[in-house]
């Protein structure tokens, strides 16, 4: 039997309440657009945010649908299918994202939402002409329950 992991070099952040809560949007976007996305999409990240200053931080991830282990309900428009060998297949005509908002609270999330995110979707759509280049596939709130973290060594 292995001993319990050493916690002692973890430690949690004194308040809490200083946490963000993380704003994940994911798009799917046409493989014919993606070069032209990118650079749109880091300017369009510091646009958002210049102009909210309660969103701290922004994270672009790319995703691979196949290394999901619980695939989105919403696979732009479908889920993967099995293949014959077991292995899930997914479209080669889109390249998808994950972006992470770290925003101070839940109210500005909801605020950007009412006021601004449809706005920008429809931005990314009438610039790359099309009403499917670039969808939302899905959008969430996740609230901080705790962090833990390695010491920074110097």
């Amino acid at each position: 039997m292995s001993a319990a992991p050493d916690t002692t070099a973890f430690h949690a952040p004194s308040n809490p309440k200083s946490l963000p809560v993380l704003y994940e949007v994911e798009l799917a976007v046409e493989l014919e657009i993606y070069d032209d996305f990118v650079p749109w999409l880091e300017e369009h990240l510091s646009g958002v945010l210049d102009a909210n200053p309660e969103f701290r931080k922004a994270n672009a991830y790319l995703r691979n649908p196949l290394d999901d282990t619980h695939p989105s309900p919403l696979h732009y428009g479908r889920k993967p299918s099995a293949s014959l060998n077991g292995k899930r297949e997914t479209d080669a005509l889109h390249r998808y994202f994950t972006i992470l908002y770290e925003v101070d609270n839940r109210d500005s999330v909801e605020k950007f939402v009412e006021e601004s995110a449809g706005k920008l979707v429809s931005a990314a759509r009438a610039k790359f002409q099309g009403g499917d280049t670039v969808v939302v596939a899905r959008t969430r709130i996740l609230h901080p329950l705790y962090v833990l973290a390695r010491p920074e060594t110097k």
